[in-house]
């Protein structure tokens, strides 16, 4: 008794030793010490022999929902969904089945899986209701609307986010609320309106600060950088990925480390650093495929590929580009299919090749995807066009580029279309030598360097 509010760990091994039936409460009770002082290996030791004793079924559940949260917690989809699942087998009501199922759905979003996250989701919404707790409902539908935003349905993901907002004021629950407005932020930039999902994840940072939510914070700082670059800050969202992956690996938080290093690598590619790309894409590749994120590691092998197009080993590209071909089958093209389609005409061997991928690309785009397909897409068709000399097709994917910002410009975007434009000006003979200047000065400020030789060249010929 001594030791039970000073050694939680040392307690429950006496009763342990003992034999006394308080044993395994006892582990729950140091399990959960554990994880509270952010030592979830150590938390699952305890779990783990605590599952081991005889004890009763609200115990045993408590046990096994506990160890999925901390697998999660160390993205061990497999391992969590394992977990959840045993927590099953013990659940003795309703509250306990709601919050099985959503804790598999989250191991599945985790992983990608969204037809079986979303599954998991139908089984969760009967428990939730019978139960009639607010916050299971909320973070079912936020989960929803996530698992709709890894697939590119912007319309769904908007929804169940609003949904999850609205359940999380009723509930009370800050945590839920930072979600919902997280899945709002998601819902905007999936629909291409990056300033406003650049506002809406601010507030959701202020809503994380304020609530200790130091977590559930990492990623959307993640966003909130991706959407500096699009604004032209490419040096402040480099030191903001370098802040939340220093973050990510002190909490072990390999999801957010990943997506750092996804981030990252595009920026990098995208600006012509390509030594500084190689470090962000080994490791962001390894652990993409540790954990299973098979939506990172989909625009990590695009950006690979793009590395390896630019050295000339176009064989290489092209099975990067292949591989992340299959994995965007399985988890829905919407999401990065058009990058991937834009990456191999980049690399095809035939014009034949080349505009058969882009036909798909463009008939992906029209089906509906996520925002950074279209603007990735478009940029890689007009350095196509430009390239192959078809100075009405530069044009046309930079109109279509900008038709679809036409609520919110972007500044990189911005320059992406006048170079497009000025360049396939200068190639039918007609060049704005004042045009292809601004354009220089601006690939400079953006840190495009990539951009700038096709940029000296038009103006040497135009002298």
């Amino acid at each position: 008794g001594w030791y039970s509010t000073r050694d939680p760990t040392l307690h429950a091994e006496h009763l342990d030793r003992a034999e006394n039936p308080r044993a395994a409460e006892a582990y729950l009770a140091a399990a959960r010490a554990e994880a509270s002082a952010r030592r979830p290996e150590a938390a699952l030791a305890l779990i783990q022999r605590g599952r081991q004793l005889e004890a009763a079924a609200p115990i045993r559940f408590e046990l096994a929902a506990l160890a999925g949260d901390l697998h999660a917690e160390l993205d061990q989809g497999h391992a969590s969904i394992a977990a959840f699942e045993q927590a099953l087998a013990d659940a003795t009501g309703d509250r306990d089945r709601a919050r099985a199922w959503i804790g598999i759905a989250f191991a599945r979003r985790l992983m990608s899986d969204v037809s079986l996250g979303l599954a998991a989701l139908d089984a969760a919404d009967p428990y939730a209701a019978r139960d009639d707790s607010v916050q299971a409902r909320a973070r079912i539908a936020y989960l929803r609307g996530s698992l709709h935003f890894a697939v590119g349905n912007a319309a769904e993901c908007r929804r169940y986010h609003e949904q999850a907002l609205t359940l999380a004021h009723a509930a009370g629950d800050a945590e839920c609320e930072a979600q919902a407005l997280s899945g709002l932020a998601d819902a905007l930039y999936a629909q291409g309106r990056m300033r406003s999902a650049h506002a809406a994840f601010l507030r959701c940072l202020d809503l994380c600060a304020r609530a200790s939510l130091t977590r559930l914070a990492l990623p959307n700082h993640c966003m909130v950088a991706i959407i500096d670059i699009y604004l032209g800050e490419t040096d402040a969202a480099l030191a903001r990925f370098e802040r939340v992956r220093r973050i990510a690996r002190e909490l072990r938080y390999r999801f957010a480390e990943t997506m750092c290093d996804e981030a990252a690598s595009w920026v990098l590619v995208f600006s012509g650093r390509f030594e500084e790309a190689r470090d962000a894409l080994s490791r962001g590749l390894d652990l993409a495929r540790a954990i299973g994120a098979r939506r990172f590691e989909t625009i990590l092998l695009v950006n690979l590929a793009r590395l390896r197009t630019h050295e000339g080993a176009f064989d290489e590209a092209r099975r990067c580009l292949q591989e992340a071909w299959a994995l965007s089958e399985e988890v829905g093209h919407r999401f990065a299919g058009p990058l991937v389609l834009a990456g191999l005409a980049a690399v095809a061997r035939t014009e034949e090749e080349r505009n058969a991928a882009l036909e798909d690309g463009e008939r992906w785009l029209a089906d509906g995807c996520v925002s950074h397909c279209h603007l990735g897409f478009r940029q890689t068709a007009i350095d196509l066009a430009l390239d192959h000399g078809k100075w009405d097709e530069a044009q046309r994917h930079a109109t279509e580029l900008e038709d679809y910002l036409r609520d919110e410009p972007l500044p990189l975007m911005d320059f992406l279309m006048a170079r497009g434009r000025v360049l396939a000006d200068a190639g039918r003979g007609a060049a704005d030598v004042a045009a292809l200047k601004k354009c220089r000065e601006r690939a400079v400020a953006l840190q495009a360097v990539g951009y700038l030789p096709s940029l000296e060249r038009a103006l040497a010929a135009s002298r």
